[in-house]
């Protein structure tokens, strides 16, 4: 429903504008170097009139229309950062902003005797850059909570991902995976060939209402494992500490650390005031967690076999998520159980090897005497 009544509100020129109505104020998310145009409810104004375009909070009037004389005229605003840059539609009040720049942020309002209809709009850059290390998995946000009915198109580089009903083309089956809910991309176990520009668009009828633009780089190696889960292997009563390889973390995004299949939330923080949450009534954890809010880093004391497991840690922020996976293992020995089973092999084999020399040393040296 809130798309629906942003289509209603909001024409859009060219790609890279979406909106949601937020009732009072409508706010709308353009990138660098588009156009907008905002169109108003007209049923509502009288004809003899004088309608003004104000920009910001100081009330800078950008344009003026007179309905019965039909008069209608834009202006530069108090700073000239409007110049050559407005459109006005004189029959239906609509006004366009074309090649928006950062500056051009700001509330928007439209005005006769009182404040009509008013416009939020939030100028981003043309590409948004994601770092993430080899093993990360990174989920890509588009910031709308619903896209049913809708047309969802991700392009990695110059190759679709999905096709226009946002189902995953199977050549990149079990590397993306789609939100159909929110329209979010997620790419798991991240590599080398999947860094690059990614591009999504979403229409609903017919009309874009998102165009986003990332940029996923690569900054090193968190995992070079197959699966991108890094293994980890301890002994019992000594400290387990899940290295996330992370300089540092911004100082607003949450993060967050699970365990288990049921993704127990055990250590958190709300990414504002970086209070640390820890789950005490998860009798397990109790006392033996210390999180490193800076680098997201978690240490586990005095670890033993019922802390081994599946750690799952998430760092947040409006542009995206990169989740790392930790495969904990913690037994008497410090050893995994795939390198016990590796050295039982091992033993097997040599044990048999030896068998069979001795044997053949018994079989080969009576042959030599004789």
């Amino acid at each position: 429903m809130r798309n629906r009544s942003f289509i209603v509100w909001v024409f859009l020129l060219v790609d890279g504008v979406f909106g949601v109505d937020t009732g009072e104020v409508k706010t709308i998310s353009v990138m660098e170097g588009d156009s907008v145009t905002l169109h108003p409810d007209v049923t509502q104004i009288q004809r003899d009139v004088t309608i003004l375009w104000i920009f910001g909070h100081n009330n800078s009037v950008i344009a003026r229309i007179n309905r019965k004389d039909v008069f209608f005229r834009t202006f530069d605003g108090d700073d000239g950062r409007f110049r050559d840059r407005l459109e006005l539609n004189e029959q239906t009040l609509s006004l366009t902003i074309r090649n928006i720049k950062t500056e051009h942020s700001g509330l928007y309002k439209l005005s006769e005797d009182v404040i009509f209809e008013m416009f939020s709009i939030i100028v981003q850059g043309n590409v948004e850059s994601v770092s993430v290390k080899e093993g990360d998995s990174v989920t890509l946000h588009t910031d709308l909570t619903a896209v049913q009915n809708s047309q969802i198109l991700w392009r990695f580089g110059d190759n679709n991902i999905t096709d226009l009903n946002g189902n995953i083309y199977a050549g990149w089956t079990g590397i993306f995976y789609l939100n159909d809910q929110t329209g979010e991309l997620t790419i798991r176990n991240v590599r080398t060939r999947q860094s690059g520009n990614y591009d999504v668009k979403i229409k609903n009828n017919n009309m874009l209402i998102l165009h986003r633009t990332f940029h996923i780089n690569l900054s090193g190696v968190f995992s070079d494992e197959k699966d991108g889960v890094k293994t980890v292997s301890k002994k019992t009563g000594t400290d387990v500490l899940l290295h996330t390889h992370v300089i540092e973390i911004e100082k607003d995004d949450p993060i967050e650390w699970t365990f288990g299949p049921q993704n127990i939330s055990i250590a958190k923080t709300d990414g504002k005031s970086k209070n640390i949450l820890y789950n005490y009534n998860d009798l397990r954890f109790k006392n033996r967690l210390y999180l490193q809010i800076d680098s997201g880093d978690l240490t586990i004391s005095d670890a033993n076999s019922e802390h081994s497991g599946l750690y799952q840690l998430k760092i947040m922020n409006n542009t995206y998520t990169i989740q790392k996976r930790f495969s904990v293992t913690v037994s008497d020995s410090g050893l995994s159980s795939g390198a016990i089973a590796g050295i039982g092999v091992l033993v097997v084999v040599i044990v048999a090897a030896a068998a069979a020399g001795v044997i053949y040393y018994c079989c080969k040296t009576p042959r030599s005497v004789l």
